[in-house]
C-alpha cells in the first residue's frame, strides 16, 4: 500500500466519522459524503500515478548503482 493509499484511507475513515458524529447529533444525514469519499480515491490514484510516474523517471535516468554488500573498489 502506498503512502496515497494509506492518506486516501484514512481521509475516507474520517469522512465517515464526522458524517456518522454530525448525523448523531443534528439527526439529518449530510449530502454528498459518497462523492467526497469517490473524489479522495480519485485523487489518491492520481498522486499514487505521478509517483509511479517519478519514481519510473528517476530510475531509468540514474546509472546502476553497484550493490554494496558485493561492491570492490579494486574492479573500478
Amino acid at each position: 500500500m502506498g503512502l496515497f493509499d494509506a492518506i486516501r484511507d484514512k481521509a475516507a475513515e474520517l469522512l465517515g466519522g464526522a458524517e456518522e458524529k454530525v448525523s448523531e447529533l443534528t439527526g439529518t444525514e449530510l449530502p454528498n459524503t459518497d462523492t467526497l469519499a469517490d473524489q479522495a480515491q480519485g485523487v489518491g490514484d492520481t498522486a499514487q500515478g505521478y509517483v509511479d510516474g517519478a519514481t519510473e523517471t528517476v530510475t531509468n535516468a540514474l546509472p546502476e548503482v553497484p550493490n554494496p554488500d558485493t561492491f570492490d573498489p579494486r574492479n573500478i
